[in-house]
């Protein structure tokens, strides 16, 4: 097997040293370094690399210029490196958003001494990263944080794995047959049946002007009319599910790809868990609130989840549920090296919403979230899985496949109308059985 080859890019020349040492170690080949983005692209040009470690501050051409380019020009799978502090964390999200695969939290303090807390979690990123589908002119705004949202004509615009918004805009009426029990395993989903007599989507609303984050709990008087809208819903029905999403690399762009289509009356609380460093899932919230009608925010303990809200599980810490469901901090060990574990979170949730679970997996190495998944099923709760093609690293979705658990499997470009469709169509199920 060929090891992989990557283009070390950092302005500092002890950085570079350090980076080439911990790849080298783990059995790679550095065919070069480059000391800012303008060095950067001739080397791409001159070695091809399979992947690219890419700092953000740079003199001449920083990094966030440098990953335009490249994801104009010459695609390639890159990892960031940004500082973990609250000022660098938006540039990170930027950069997932251009395109980057997966960022790498540089630890504070003297270099020399701390770089050593991140070599394996380097040379984890980079080796998932060597696997990633990445491809030209993604479709995710690195401005606004959102995937452009057609009006009339669509765009076209391609994201990862070749997949688009295809003929239909954000609102529009499409139809899908459910699939249940469809992989090798031959397992039935106790909620697949119902979901042949789903009915697609409605035109959805835009959030009411003003409208108040979560994390200020600030509402306006059209935003109050919403929330009095969504506890009469929740009154008439015997219990309010939970859909929890669970992804890793390459998961920032699918999470916007799923959030923006979705209306602010979504009828079901929706929680995010994001294999992502502390420091950077605040940003990596008020992006995606940026680009969705329904209010998102990083986890409060103590809330509890309601219909309209996404909460996104803090980094470095696992997300869990109390007696009266409310979100709280567990700071138990990693599970599979992450933490935020979905996992974790699936599991709490079946505890205390038992079959009443809705799981959603997205993109992202490894098989976190396939055991949560089996507790899913085990309680009548149901499972939706990304699929091959749309997928940056079909790892997480895979496992989930593979072990007979999805209901459904579907490209990231449909799978708001999905989940809106599947959440729908159990909440009646439930209600009436």
């Amino acid at each position: 097997m060929q090891p992989i080859r990557v283009l070390v890019v950092d302005d500092s020349a002890l950085m570079r040293q350090m980076i080439s040492r911990i790849l080298k170690d783990a059995g790679m080949e550095v065919v070069a370094t480059a000391r800012d983005g303008v060095d950067a692209l001739e080397k791409v040009a001159q070695h091809r690399p399979d992947v690219i470690t890419l700092d953000v501050e740079m003199p001449r051409m920083d990094g966030l210029e440098t990953l335009r380019r490249l994801m104009r020009e010459s695609p390639l799978p890159v990892v960031m490196l940004s500082s973990l502090t609250q000022e660098q964390a938006p540039t990170a999200i930027e950069a997932l958003a251009i395109g980057a695969v997966d960022v790498v939290g540089k630890p504070g303090g003297t270099i020399s001494l701390n770089i050593g807390e991140i070599a394996e979690e380097i040379v984890r990123k980079v080796r998932a990263a060597a696997t990633a589908r990445v491809g030209r002119a993604p479709g995710f705004s690195a401005r606004s944080g959102a995937l452009p949202r057609p009006e009339g004509q669509p765009t076209g615009v391609e994201s990862p794995g070749a997949s688009t918004w295809g003929a239909s805009g954000r609102g529009a009426a499409r139809s899908y047959t459910a699939r249940p029990g469809v992989l090798e395993s031959g397992t039935s989903s106790p909620g697949a049946a119902a979901l042949h007599a789903a009915s697609s989507s409605a035109p959805q609303p835009a959030r009411a002007p003003g409208a108040g984050s979560l994390a200020s709990h600030e509402r306006t008087a059209g935003d109050d009319a919403f929330w009095r809208r969504s506890r009469r819903r929740e009154r008439g029905r015997s219990e309010t599910p939970l859909v929890v999403v669970g992804s890793s690399t390459g998961g920032p762009k699918a999470l916007t790809q799923l959030l923006s289509p979705l209306p602010q009356d979504f009828p079901a609380p929706i929680v995010v868990v994001q294999h992502m460093p502390a420091g950077f899932t605040k940003a990596l919230a008020e992006r995606l609130d940026d680009g969705s009608a329904l209010q998102v925010a990083e986890a409060v303990p103590g809330q509890i989840p309601r219909p309209g809200e996404v909460w996104v599980a803090r980094g470095g810490v696992h997300l869990t549920f109390d007696a009266r469901k409310a979100m709280q901090e567990d700071r138990s060990p990693p599970h599979m090296g992450v933490r935020p574990a979905v996992d974790i979170t699936l599991e709490s949730a079946v505890l205390r919403w038992q079959g009443r679970v809705i799981a959603v997996i997205l993109t992202g190495m490894g098989m976190d979230g396939a055991r949560g998944c089996r507790k899913v099923k085990q309680a009548g709760g149901i499972v939706l899985a990304q699929d091959e093609e749309s997928s940056v690293i079909y790892g997480m979705p895979r496992a989930v496949a593979e072990m007979g658990l999805a209901d459904r499997i579907e490209s990231i470009d449909v799978m708001a109308d999905v989940l809106t469709e599947t959440v729908e169509a159990a909440m009646k199920r439930w209600t009436s059985g």
